[in-house]
């Protein structure tokens, strides 16, 4: 946030804007009061300079949304639009100016960076995911076998998480992360859970069901 605060006093933009994620939820609301400015998060369209629309209620109803602030701060949800050409635009990338980072008395200690060779969870086209009814760690590897075969991204159910089988970047949800993959696999989800979990690209739902394995699956794919 401090940065961003003296880039803008030095630049004085009019958009400050970035892709819907942890990150950026942490850091923008804190801009904003810096700068009395309201953010809108989530973005999913838009309609002219000032008037957007952005999801509520878990996505259950479309909120049109007009600001008349100076300073617009925005967070877009990257699986509402096209991906955008890798080539041909003008910006430039700058350094950006020198900045306190750190409160006094807070001493930053180490930060750990986790990589992976999977597609990211939250603007992956294929999203693997499971439940608590894996029963543990061990068989969650299952869904980390199935996502390296189908080139997919990673998620689980809050249960899951809450259990230990997964670290707690893996959630998707109403409490976790949005997802809008194409097909989205899920083991050991309940119904109700399943449909929080994802965003509104689906048009399609089939239960899986086998008597070998009766916890409940679902495939949910676009056609």
């Amino acid at each position: 946030a401090k940065v961003l605060e003296a880039l803008q006093k030095e630049q004085k933009f009019d958009h400050i804007v970035a892709g819907a994620s942890t990150f950026s939820r942490d850091v923008l609301p804190r801009v904003g009061a810096l700068f009395d400015a309201s953010p809108i998060s989530d973005v999913i369209a838009i309609h002219s300079a000032d008037t957007f629309s952005r999801p509520m209620y878990a996505g259950n109803a479309i909120c049109k949304v007009k600001t008349t602030a100076t300073l617009k701060i925005l967070t877009f949800r990257a699986t509402a639009f096209q991906p955008a050409k890798s080539s041909g635009g003008s910006g430039t990338i700058e350094k950006a100016p020198e900045a306190a980072l750190f409160f006094d008395g807070v001493e930053f200690l180490s930060q750990e960076l986790h990589k992976s060779e999977r597609p990211d969870l939250q603007s992956a086209k294929v999203v693997v995911s499971g439940g608590r009814g894996l029963g543990s760690a061990d068989n969650f590897k299952m869904v980390y076998e199935l996502a390296d075969k189908l080139k997919a991204a990673v998620g689980a159910s809050r249960a899951a998480v809450d259990a230990g089988y997964v670290p707690n970047d893996l959630q998707v949800g109403q409490t976790g992360k949005v997802v809008a993959p194409v097909n989205f696999p899920a083991f050991s989800f309940k119904i109700l859970n399943f449909l929080l979990v994802t965003d509104v690209s689906f048009t399609y739902l089939r239960r899986l069901k086998s008597d070998s394995y009766p916890v409940q699956s679902f495939l949910l794919t676009s056609i």
